[in-house]
């Protein structure tokens, strides 16, 4: 504003009575004063009240910056007016002399103090590239009021000349640091605002799996309480009943005629059917029992709810219980073909990790594959030269990590969006079909853990 006001005076704008000799040299020192005085108080004001919470005094502060700046364009305006109406002015140009413009050292001396001391505090309290540029646009400052208080002598000279430029570029350089910070600014709150979202998306995703794990407890619990009984009591059921199936055939063995109305009994009721039948029944049951025992063992070892965060653990263990879980859908059914699960596991060393996470991204990516193996299903243009197909290979590579590969057969991903494959809630799945977490989460376990 202060040059703005200089040039006006100096092109006749604002109505002066002296000669331009004088008013443009003492003007331009002027406006550096000014100029200089500006980055310092401004800057000086930032160090003293420290401004950490602006965006809760907003308001306040932009009416504070407001009236400062103001202040100083009248401030600017009454004495560049005062300088051009006045009828004389110091003398500002020494011809022949070691300072030539005695004026031009004021700020000079301003601009040096600026960039060797308040500046470098500013950019220590504040490393951003806006207080960055503030230091580097020192150089040229003080280049061009060398130029100005020890080589011009006489208007529009070459040092003159080379000052302007310089000065041009001083005033470029805050300019560029100020955009490049805002730009800088905004991708870092870019980046933070997706990265809280994840994080969000990540708390809410572990909430809901703490709530899903206190639920599979109590389920396992209250599952196992009564299997326990039933298998418990199945063996000397199996044995009882035995026993009686046994007494039975002797009493038939010692006694063949019976009554015409237990025969007809018999012979209704198919006791013969029902002897024969009985222990498999029983049998049945047991395996039924063992079943469900396997299914909470499987849960409980899945989520690891009854052991360490992190624990030494089989990985072959934690893979096939989340097939197990995963059975009813690698099944056929009026909707597809079976899914067949092909398993060439190498002989690994077990592994210390957090394993129900580890266990959260198997279950994602196994059932990604059945989804993509179920949609390809669908497909009439597509040829199943054999049947759909899993594939999980374990293996450990040259630097001893252990290296999990789980392929299938589907239509595979297009590589157009396989650079969008981690990002929070994209997927390729229909509406409602899928929510475009699974694999971000799983990234997420992966890279964290």
């Amino acid at each position: 504003m202060p040059f703005i006001l200089y040039t006006l005076a100096a092109d006749r704008l604002i109505s002066s009575t002296v000669d331009s000799q004088n008013l443009i040299p003492f003007t331009w020192a002027i406006c550096r004063v000014f100029n200089a005085l500006i980055l310092i108080v401004g800057v000086s004001i930032v160090l003293i009240l420290k401004p950490n919470n602006y965006d809760k005094n907003r308001e306040k502060n932009s009416l504070y910056i407001l009236l400062l700046s103001i202040f100083f364009c009248l401030l600017a305006y009454g004495i560049i007016y005062l300088c051009a109406t006045s009828d004389r002015l110091p003398k500002t140009m020494f011809h022949h002399s070691i300072i030539t413009r005695p004026w031009d050292v004021i700020p000079l001396f301003l601009y040096a103090i600026a960039g060797l001391w308040i500046f470098p505090r500013f950019y220590r309290q504040y490393p951003t590239l806006f207080s960055y540029a503030l230091i580097v646009s020192s150089l040229p400052n003080i280049a061009t009021q060398l130029h100005m208080a020890f080589g011009s002598d006489t208007l529009f000279d070459n040092h003159f000349n080379i000052a302007h430029f310089l000065k041009i570029n001083a005033y470029a350089l805050p300019l560029f640091g100020l955009i490049l910070d805002y730009i800088y600014t905004h991708l870092q709150v870019r980046l933070a605002m997706e990265e809280l979202k994840q994080t969000q998306v990540q708390l809410i995703h572990a909430e809901k799996m703490s709530s899903l794990g206190q639920m599979v407890a109590g389920i396992a619990h209250e599952i196992n309480n009564p299997i326990g009984f039933i298998d418990g009591n199945i063996t000397p059921a199996r044995e009882y009943i035995s026993k009686l199936l046994e007494h039975l055939e002797l009493y038939h063995k010692y006694y063949p005629d019976l009554e015409e109305e237990i025969q007809n009994s018999a012979e209704e009721k198919d006791l013969d059917f029902l002897i024969e039948d009985l222990p498999k029944i029983l049998a049945s049951m047991k395996l039924g029992t063992e079943r469900i025992k396997e299914i909470v063992l499987g849960l409980r070892r899945f989520s690891r709810l009854d052991e360490a965060e992190i624990k030494t653990v089989n990985l072959h263990e934690g893979l096939d219980n989340t097939l197990m879980l995963l059975e009813h859908r690698l099944k056929a059914n009026t909707g597809h073909r079976e899914i067949m699960i092909f398993k060439e596991y190498s002989n690994l060393p077990e592994v210390e990790c957090y394993s129900g996470e580890l266990n959260q991204v198997f279950m994602n990516i196994l059932a990604n594959a059945i989804d993509a193996l179920e949609e390809a299903l669908t497909l009439p243009d597509k040829k199943w030269d054999t049947a759909p197909t899993i594939w999980i290979r374990t293996r450990t590579n040259r630097n001893n990590f252990v290296v999990i590969e789980i392929e299938d057969n589907g239509m595979g991903i297009s590589p157009k969006v396989r650079h969008k494959l981690f990002d929070p809630f994209f997927t390729t799945k229909p509406v409602g079909k899928g929510t475009g977490l699974g694999l971000s989460i799983s990234y997420k376990i992966i890279v964290e853990r």
